[in-house]
């Protein structure tokens, strides 16, 4: 059976100051490879990758493995081993689920933490060093594509220069039914292996996808760090020589 992966898409194309814009062709994004998704995983070896930014913990890694090829020439970036955790979604296997603000909650709080996490500094400053010195095509991916995933895609527009307003849209592209249709077979799987019953229709809903209020919190938290995201970067260890770097590389 051919791999496919949840979620793909280019997050370029975006207008940024100065009549510039995201290229086009150099920036992806992801989730996992799987029997189900809205890309076929062949793809990603047509774009020319030079950097991977995998932001699955190690677990998952092994669980799921990405079939990259033998000869795929590229830096992929990792979690460091020694961190431990997992997919956001998944936290839902382990308790009862009731209605969809329960949802809700577990997320806002997820991506409230997300940005003070220290298990991702690491990865976040090696990724932004890759891509100052290596430029583009670039991937980023977790297992579903859209919360981590959505972190990340969402700093590197920001620092790009897009407005919230295009860094929103793009994030919230992860709730298109196709995208939700692709994760739902995973979910289903979890639950089964959990002896869970699945929650109701709208709960399940909720779980396969994204609001711009979790992004709206996660902003919240990065802007705590001096008012904006490149303060928030420097406390991570990416310096603003490296950030203006990723813009000459990703703007055109």
């Amino acid at each position: 059976m051919t791999d496919r992966v949840i979620n793909f898409r280019d997050f370029g194309g975006v207008p940024v100051a100065g009549g510039r814009q995201v290229a086009s062709g150099m920036l992806f994004r992801s989730g996992q490879a799987g029997a189900v998704g809205t890309a076929s995983f062949d793809h990603l070896h047509t774009l020319g990758l030079k950097v991977c930014i995998d932001m699955r913990f190690a677990d998952e890694v092994r669980q799921s493995p990405m079939p990259w090829r033998d000869d795929a020439a590229f830096n992929v970036l990792r979690m460091d081993d020694d961190e431990r955790g997992d997919a956001p979604h998944h936290a839902f296997f382990s308790g009862r689920l009731t209605c969809a603000d329960d949802v809700h909650q577990v997320y806002a709080s997820f991506y409230r933490s997300l940005a003070a996490d220290t298990r991702f500094a690491s990865l976040v400053r090696r990724a932004f060093t890759a891509m100052a010195k290596t430029g583009g095509p670039v991937l980023i991916h977790c297992s579903a594509g859209k919360d981590r995933t959505g972190f990340l895609a969402a700093l590197l527009l920001d620092v790009l220069g897009a407005d919230r307003q295009a860094i929103v849209r793009d994030y919230t592209l992860s709730a298109r039914e196709d995208a939700k249709a692709a994760l739902l077979p995973e979910i289903v799987r979890r639950f089964a292996l959990q002896n869970l019953s699945l929650p109701a229709p709208p709960v399940i809903d909720t779980i396969l996808g994204v609001t711009p209020e979790y992004l709206a919190v996660c902003f919240a938290e990065m802007e705590r760090y001096g008012g904006t995201t490149a303060t928030y970067l420097e406390s991570m260890g990416v310096d603003l020589e490296t950030q203006a770097c990723v813009r000459e590389r990703f703007l055109v």
